[in-house]
C-alpha cells in the first residue's frame, strides 16, 4: 500500500480490500491451528471475501489484478529511472494473486499460516505450493545432455521420479569423500527424542541440558539444527549458554550470521532443517570451515501438516508403493545430510556431529549411507 501511495496509483481500493481479508483469514487459522502450521484453502478462501469487499464479480477482478501488474511495470520502470533498484511489490503481488486465481489441477496446493517474528507479532502468509516438481525439472529432458551433482544425491531413483527425468537416459557414477572419515566423529544421543508423541516440557528440557553440556566440551563455534521453529523454541527457552549465542529467525540473513561467527570463536547458532542457514550456506573462513561441531536435535522429518498430507496424497497417486519414502522418509534424509554437511567444507577440517534421537540406531540407520552407519 506504500507503493500505491508513493507513486500515487489507483489500485480500486483493492490491496486495502485484499489487507482486510487476509487479517480475518489470519485469525481463522490463527485460532484453529496456531502458528506456523500450513492450512490448506481453494482459490475461492480468497476470492469470495475480496468480490464480496470490492462490490464486483470474477472478471472485473482480473481486470483489476491485471491492471495493478501493468502498475507494477510502472513502478519498476520510475524506479530505474531514478537510479534505485527496479523492483515493485505491487507486481509482486498481482503476479501471485493471478497464479491463485489461475493455476488449476491436483498439482498446486494453496495454503494460508501465521508466523511469528522476532518481536512476537503474528503475520499472515498465504502461498501457492507445486506439489509436483517434474512439471518444472522435466524440460532437463529435452537438453542435450545435464550434470547434476552434490554431495547428498543419496537415493538416485527418488530424484529421476521426482524430476521426472528419463530413466532410460541416465548414468550416475559416486565419488568416495575428499574428507578423510578419520576428520570426522558421528555421535549419536539415544536417551532423547523429537517424535510426535513423545514432545513434553520434560523432554524439551532434556534436550536443552544435553545441549549446553556437549557445547561446554567443544571448543569452538557450534551450529545446532531442528527439526522445527516451534522445537527449536521450546529448547532455547530452557538453555543457557556462557557463549554468544544466534537464534535463527525468518527474517535473519545469512551474512548476519557469518559475521557473527567471524566475530566470535566461541559461540552458538540455533537453525532449523531445510532452513536458509541449514543448506547451500558456506560457514568458512579462508577455505576453512569455522563450526567444531554441528548438533542435530531429532530427525527432521517434514512437520505434519495439512499440506504434508496433500503431498503424501499426491505422491500415492503418481508413485504408489514408494509414496511414504519419497513425500516423508527422503525428505528427513536430505535434510539430515545438508545439515551436517555444514561441518566440513575443505580435507583439513576435523568436526563432531552429533544427531539427537535414539531413533537414529533403529530402522532409521539402515536408510543412511554404509559410510555414515560404519563411522556412527
Amino acid at each position: 500500500m506504500r507503493e500505491v501511495e508513493t507513486f500515487n496509483l489507483d489500485d480500486y481500493g483493492f490491496l486495502e480490500a485484499l489487507y482486510e481479508v487476509m487479517i480475518e483469514l489470519g485469525k481463522r487459522v490463527y485460532e484453529s491451528f496456531g502458528v506456523d502450521v500450513e492450512h490448506v484453502v481453494n482459490a475461492e478462501t480468497l476470492l469470495y471475501p475480496l468480490l464480496e469487499r470490492l462490490k464486483t464479480n470474477a472478471d472485473r477482478l482480473s481486470e483489476i489484478v491485471s491492471e495493478l501488474s501493468e502498475l507494477g511495470e510502472v513502478v519498476r520502470y520510475k524506479r530505474a529511472e531514478a537510479g534505485k533498484s527496479p523492483i515493485s511489490y505491487l507486481s509482486r503481488c498481482a503476479t501471485f494473486l493471478s497464479d491463485w486465481f489461475s493455476l488449476k489441477g491436483s498439482s498446486y496446493a494453496r495454503y494460508v499460516k501465521v508466523e511469528l517474528d522476532k518481536n512476537k507479532r503474528r503475520h499472515v502468509r498465504v502461498g501457492i505450493r507445486c506439489l509436483d516438481p517434474a512439471l518444472a525439472a522435466s524440460v532437463i529432458n529435452k537438453l542435450r545432455s545435464a550434470i547434476l551433482m552434490s554431495g547428498t544425491l543419496w537415493h538416485t531413483d527418488y530424484y529421476i521420479d521426482v524430476l521426472g527425468i528419463n530413466r532410460n537416459r541416465c548414468e550416475n557414477i559416486t565419488l568416495p569423500s575428499p574428507f578423510p572419515s578419520e576428520n570426522r566423529l558421528i555421535l549419536v544421543d539415544k536417551s532423547v527424542t523429537t517424535k510426535f508423541e513423545k514432545r513434553s516440557e520434560i523432554q524439551w528440557k532434556m534436550i536443552a541440558d544435553h545441549v549446553q553440556k556437549i557445547i561446554k566440551q567443544v571448543n569452538g563455534r557450534v551450529a545446532v539444527y531442528f527439526p522445527s521453529y516451534e522445537i527449536m523454541r521450546e529448547v532455547a527457552k530452557n538453555a543457557n549458554f556462557d557463549s554468544p549465542l544466534l537464534v535463527e529467525e525468518r527474517k535473519t540473513k545469512i551474512i548476519d550470521v557469518l559475521r557473527f561467527l567471524k566475530s566470535n570463536r566461541r559461540c552458538v547458532v540455533f537453525g532449523v532443517a531445510r532452513g536458509k542457514i541449514s543448506e547451500g550456506v558456506d560457514m568458512s573462513m579462508n577455505g576453512k570451515s569455522m563450526l567444531s561441531a554441528v548438533i542435530i536435535v531429532g530427525l527432521p522429518y517434514p512437520k505434519r501438516t495439512e499440506l504434508q498430507t496433500l503431498l503424501l496424497e499426491y505422491f500415492k497417486g503418481k508413485f504408489g508403493s514408494k509414496a511414504l519414502e519419497y513425500a516423508n522418509d527422503i525428505p528427513c534424509l536430505n535434510a539430515l545430510a545438508q545439515s551436517a554437511g555444514r561441518l566440513l567444507r575443505s580435507p583439513g577440517d576435523k568436526g563432531v556431529i552429533i544427531i539427537m534421537d535414539g531413533r537414529t540406531v533403529g530402522r532409521f540407520k539402515f536408510k543412511l549411507p554404509e559410510e555414515w552407519r560404519n563411522e556412527m
